[in-house]
């Protein structure tokens, strides 16, 4: 038992793999601390397996929103907003929108 906060370590089973694990005083002090009320279900090393896996996801479904945003532009959206190399300053590059301007195009 901790004297200082009253917890004391507790044996707990991870609901992911099954085995036991500590929730030490200290942990437990944190948990109090951040406010969480329930004790940990699963065990350290599940619960970063479960963060990575949530994490790619995430990525994953960014990757794809990314994809589907750039897929809905039109092409004068795209090209507006395209790199462009202006042949007289070698190398320099201008936004699709100031060639379209200097050429007298519509960007409406």
């Amino acid at each position: 038992m901790s004297a200082n906060t009253g917890f004391q370590d507790r044996q707990l089973t991870c609901v992911e793999c099954g085995q036991q694990f500590v929730f030490t005083a200290g942990e437990q002090e944190f948990f109090r601390d951040q406010g969480l009320t329930d004790d940990p279900q699963r065990c350290p090393p599940c619960r970063r397996a479960r963060k990575e896996i949530r994490a790619d996801a995430q990525t994953q479904r960014d990757t794809e929103q990314e994809s589907d945003e750039q897929a809905k532009r039109t092409p004068s959206q795209k090209l507006r907003d395209a790199p462009q190399h202006d042949s007289q300053t070698r190398g320099t590059q201008k936004q699709g929108s100031e060639v379209q301007h200097e050429r007298g195009w519509n960007t409406e």
